[in-house]
This record gives structure tokens, sequence and C-alpha cells, in this order.
């Protein structure tokens, strides 16, 4: 699931509640839905990627596990911007991964 709090990015107070939230993720994990974690806010002046830190957290708490990263790198120079910074603060049962062919491989 990708830019999952995507308004945030153009919309200062944009907040979806805690219940409907749980309700998105809970569905998320259930179906095998794994989150992406997408640093492309980051290169526009924010310190927290999309969704932010507080999301991930509470996905990890109701029990997702994996994630992938993404940054929207539409020219080779941002390609991985921030990687480094937000994995650190990735909580540490997440596991990080890719896709191929449909398959998600653990790096």
């Amino acid at each position: 699931m990708a830019h999952i709090d995507f308004p945030r990015r153009y919309f200062d107070n944009w907040n979806v509640s805690d219940t409907i939230m749980d309700e998105i993720l809970n569905a998320m994990i259930k179906k095998d839905i794994i989150l992406e974690v997408n640093t492309s806010s980051i290169m526009n002046a924010s310190d927290e990627p999309l969704p932010r830190y507080s999301i991930i957290d509470r996905y990890v708490q109701l029990g997702g596990r994996r994630v992938v990263l993404g940054s929207d790198a539409h020219i080779s120079v941002k390609l991985g911007n921030a990687f480094s910074s937000v994995v650190r603060k990735l909580p540490n049962t997440c596991v990080i991964g890719y896709f191929k062919n449909r398959v998600f491989y653990e790096l």
C-alpha cells in the first residue's frame, strides 16, 4: 500500500481518525498487503516519510512487519533518497524487502 497518508503532503492539518487508520492497517495485514515507506516527502522539506512514523509504528503494533521502500525517483540522482536515515528510524521488527515477479524478497 503506497502513499497511505499522501494528502498530508499538500494539506498541513490532514488527519484520519485512529479508528479508520486501524481499520485500514488491519485490512492490509489480514490481506497480506505490504506497506510502502516512501521518502519523496523528505525531498520536499518534510522530516518524515509517507506514511509518517506514527502510522508505521501502529502498523507494527497491529502485527504488520513487511515493508518496501520507495523514493519516487523520477531522476537517477534521487534514487534511494533518505533511505538510510529512514531505515534507522523504522521499528526493529520491520522486515524490509522488494518484489520480483510479485514475490516479496527480504533484504
